[in-house]
């Protein structure tokens, strides 16, 4: 889906850095073609690990990590944890399908910006990371 700029409705098309986590190779794919046809530039992790060695090193230009909650090895919850505590400020959206009302609990306690059930389309993923980026603080917590 391409953003139409002349539509209200449709989220801007921004160039900010956004990584994406996830271990499922087809969402970080579909997310990475959808993120870069919209004027993103993306950079792709499989795994937390993966994901925390590469914010390392490019912290000041990541604007915002999506990333899935539920992955081997380090999941998405200890991902957040380990950003927060080298960056406490990071723009984190939290991706899902298996959205318990524990799980929930954990997102809001670690001050995630947003959430987004999977399977997401693009309109959803385009306006929530949007919003995300346009919020001064970053923190847009609807869930």
């Amino acid at each position: 889906m391409n953003s139409n700029p002349n539509d209200p409705c449709e989220p801007k098309p921004g160039g900010e850095l956004i990584m994406v986590v996830d271990d499922e190779a087809a969402i970080c794919k579909i997310t990475d073609i959808i993120l870069k046809r919209n004027g993103y530039q993306v950079l792709t992790a499989s795994s937390g690990a993966e994901a925390l060695s590469a914010y390392m090193h490019r912290d000041g230009e990541i604007k915002v990590v999506l990333t899935d909650v539920t992955m081997p090895g380090m999941d998405g919850v200890a991902l957040i944890r380990a950003l927060r505590r080298f960056n406490p400020l990071v723009r984190i959206i939290a991706s899902t399908g298996q959205a318990d009302e524990a799980r929930m609990a954990d997102l809001r306690s670690l001050a995630v910006s947003g959430m987004i059930a999977k399977p997401y389309d693009s309109r959803k993923l385009l306006t929530t990371l949007r919003q995300i980026l346009d919020a001064p603080d970053g923190a847009v917590q609807k869930f």
